[in-house]
């Protein structure tokens, strides 16, 4: 879409007038002078990504909120948008995209527009990138992932700004990662069952006990990186207590490679180290 056209594609819905002016005049104008500093870069939508007090929300174990005073979709503005989307009522605009729900799935969650412009939905499907969409429906942006378990159920999160908090309880298998571990040598921590393929940054809380008096500790690193145990400017993430009737229990945010894997390690053999997956950073 080239500065003549690129009104066209971001015409923001019920907006007539801006700072006096005509809108579409107005954008116009502007495409134009993006394409003079730019070039002639083609295709400009792709760099109006917006969204102002986005929130995907748990609201059942079927059925997903997402509210935003303004998202943009494809270039596209619309206002006030306020879907319901469920997992299980078959597919098409505001549900599943296509086939039948999986349990113990990870779903993208995306906003689709018309073709015209003139309507917006709700999507779930198993692509980031790539959903089928519904006929008369061409745009689309993802704003977030949800999980189910076993039987089929969203596990519940809180969506605060780019961050998903799981509202689950973090002590079952499921998001307590490593329970009692007692690996001396950093090893693999894999939490991709728990954070999407789209983020690489993990907030997760540790805890230590041991069955000694002294210092026990556990240790967290990115995943292949040269963070050591030492203190210093490569010194892995810590917790730590001194007493055998003490916890050393943080939270912090870890990188982790592309396949959301981590790693940890203990001081000693008799200490015993947990780690849960907290929340996870993803922005859209």
């Amino acid at each position: 879409m080239t500065a003549s056209r690129l009104h066209e594609g971001i015409a923001s819905k019920g907006i007539k007038t801006i700072h006096g002016r005509d809108w579409e005049d107005y954008v116009k104008e502007m495409a134009m002078r993006m394409e003079k500093m730019l070039g002639d870069p083609g295709t400009l939508t792709s760099l109006l990504v917006i969204k102002q007090n986005l929130v995907v929300a748990y609201a059942s174990a079927s059925t997903v909120d997402i509210d935003a005073d303004v998202l943009s979709v494809e270039g596209i503005l619309f206002k006030s948008v306020n879907l319901t989307v469920a997992l299980d009522a078959g597919t098409g605009a505001n549900k599943l995209d296509a086939g039948s729900p999986a349990n113990s799935t990870w779903y993208a969650v995306h906003v689709i527009a018309q073709t015209d412009g003139e309507g917006v939905a709700g999507l779930l499907s198993l692509s980031a990138t790539a959903p089928t969409l519904p006929s008369g429906y061409s745009w689309h942006r993802r704003v977030g992932w949800v999980l189910n378990d076993g039987s089929g159920d969203l596990y519940a999160w809180y969506h605060i700004g780019d961050w998903w908090y799981w509202n689950e309880d973090r002590s079952s298998a499921v998001f307590r990662l490593v329970s009692a571990g007692d690996a001396t040598t950093f090893t693999d921590v894999d939490c991709s069952g728990v954070v999407p393929s789209t983020s690489t940054l993990v907030r997760v809380g540790a805890q230590v006990t041991s069955a000694t008096n002294g210092v026990a500790a556990i240790y967290v690193r990115p995943n292949g990186s040269q963070w050591s145990t030492e203190v210093g400017s490569r010194a892995a993430y810590l917790a730590i207590y001194n007493t055998e009737t003490n916890h050393g229990v943080s939270q912090f945010d870890c990188p982790t490679d592309g396949s959301q894997v981590i790693e940890y390690r203990v001081h000693s053999s008799d200490d015993d180290g947990f780690l849960e997956v907290v929340a996870y950073y993803d922005p859209s």
